[in-house]
C-alpha cells in the first residue's frame, strides 16, 4: 500500500476497521530514523502508525485469502522473509521517498494551500472519530500523526508529478509505430488444426474457422519495442512472458495487410496462425506512444529520485525499529450498522 494513495485510503477503508486481537503497538519519540546526521528524522510514533495503517488496508483483504497467521507466512520473497519484514522493509522506502521528495517540493512549485491544509485537518478528525478508541489505540494513531501522514502523501503525489512533467520526452513515430494483428494459438498436440488454419484462402474466415475448431482468435498489436524486448529476453536467456513469441512476432512483421503466417510451431508452447490486420494502427500507435512516454519519465523519476536517496544519510535504527510489529489484526465493519 503505498503512501500516495493514503489520502484516499483513508477515509474510504479504515474509517471501518476494528481491532478483532493482540495488544497495544509500541508509541515513543524515540527516533527510528536519523536524517542526515541530526538534520531530521522519523519517530518511532510516526512509523508505528504509518504500519500499522498500511497493515490493516492488507488486513482486511489478505486475512480472508490466507488466515489470520499471514503475516508470518513468505508471500512476497521467495524465502527469504516474511510478510511483516517485507512489507516494513517497502514501508521504510517508502517513507524515505516521501521524506526526500517533501523536501526537494519547493523546487517544483509544490506547497500546501491554506485550503488543502483545511481539507487534510478535517480529513484527520473525521479519520479519529470515525474509528472506535480501541481501533486508534491500536493504529498508535493521534490528530498530529495523522495530518503529518497525509501531508507526505501529499507531497508525495504532487512533487513526483511535477517531476515526471518538467521532463522533455518524445517519442518518434518510428519509434511508437503499432502494428496490430489477429491470432490464433493451438494446442501442440492439435497439429493438424494449425496446419487447417493456415491454409485458409479467406484470410477474413480465420475467426470463423477456428471458432468452429473451438479455437480462439484474439487482437494484439505490437512495435519494434516488443520485438526489440522479445530478442532481448532471448539473448540473455530469460524465460520471459510475451504474447507472440519472437519466432512468431518475426514472421508476423513481413505481412503485409491481410496476409497470414503458415502454422508456427513454437516448442514446448504451441502453433501460432496469425493474420497481418493493419500495419500502421494509429490509434494504437498514439496508445503506445503514451505509455512510452510514462515509462520514459518514470525511468528518469526513478534516476533522479535514487541520486537523491544516495545523498542523503538515512540511518535506521534497527533497535527502535524491531519493536514496530503486528500486534493487533484489523477487520472491515458495515458502518450503516453501528
Amino acid at each position: 500500500m503505498k503512501l500516495k494513495n493514503a489520502a484516499k485510503m483513508l477515509s474510504l477503508s479504515l474509517a471501518a476497521a476494528v481491532v478483532i486481537s493482540g495488544c497495544s503497538p509500541a508509541t515513543s519519540n524515540a527516533k527510528v530514523v536519523n536524517i542526515n546526521n541530526g538534520e531530521d528524522s522519523i519517530s518511532l510514533s510516526y512509523a508505528n502508525f504509518a504500519f500499522h495503517y498500511t497493515q490493516s488496508m492488507y488486513d482486511v483483504v489478505y486475512r480472508s485469502y490466507y488466515g489470520d497467521d499471514y503475516w508470518t507466512q513468505d508471500l512476497y520473497s521467495d524465502g527469504e522473509e516474511n510478510m511483516q519484514a517485507s512489507i516494513k522493509k517497502e514501508l521504510m522506502d517508502d517513507l524515505e521517498n516521501a521524506w526526500i521528495l517533501r523536501k526537494h517540493a519547493e523546487e517544483y512549485g509544490v506547497t500546501l494551500s491554506d485550503d488543502e491544509k483545511t481539507k487534510i485537518a478535517e480529513a484527520a478528525k473525521k479519520f479519529l472519530s470515525s474509528n472506535k478508541k480501541a481501533t486508534v489505540k491500536a493504529l498508535g494513531a493521534n490528530e498530529e500523526l495523522v495530518k503529518r501522514y497525509l501531508e507526505d502523501s501529499f507531497y508525495k503525489e504532487k512533487v513526483e508529478k511535477a517531476i515526471k512533467d518538467s521532463f522533455d520526452i518524445s517519442v518518434s513515430d518510428e519509434e511508437a509505430k503499432q502494428k496490430t494483428v489477429t491470432y490464433v494459438k493451438i494446442d501442440e498436440d492439435k497439429k493438424s488444426d494449425a496446419e487447417d488454419l493456415a491454409k485458409i484462402k479467406e484470410s477474413a474466415s480465420l475467426e470463423t474457422v477456428a471458432e468452429e475448431k473451438g479455437l480462439k482468435a484474439d487482437s494484439y498489436s505490437f512495435g519494434k519495442d516488443e520485438i526489440d524486448s522479445a530478442q532481448s529476453d532471448e539473448d540473455a536467456g530469460n524465460d520471459a512472458n510475451h504474447v507472440l513469441p519472437l519466432d512468431v512476432l518475426k514472421a508476423v512483421d513481413k505481412l503485409t495487410n491481410g496476409k497470414m503466417t503458415d502454422a508456427i510451431h513454437v516448442e514446448g508452447d504451441g502453433y501460432y496462425v496469425c493474420r497481418m490486420d493493419n500495419d500502421d494502427d494509429e490509434e494504437a500507435t498514439n496508445t503506445a506512444r503514451e505509455s512510452m512516454i510514462l515509462k520514459k519519465q518514470s525511468e528518469e523519476y526513478d534516476t533522479l529520485l535514487q541520486g537523491w536517496k544516495d545523498e542523503t544519510d538515512w540511518k535506521i535504527d534497527e533497535k527502535q525499529w524491531k519493536k514496530v510489529k503486528v500486534t493487533d489484526l484489523f477487520e472491515k465493519v458495515n458502518t450503516e450498522e453501528e
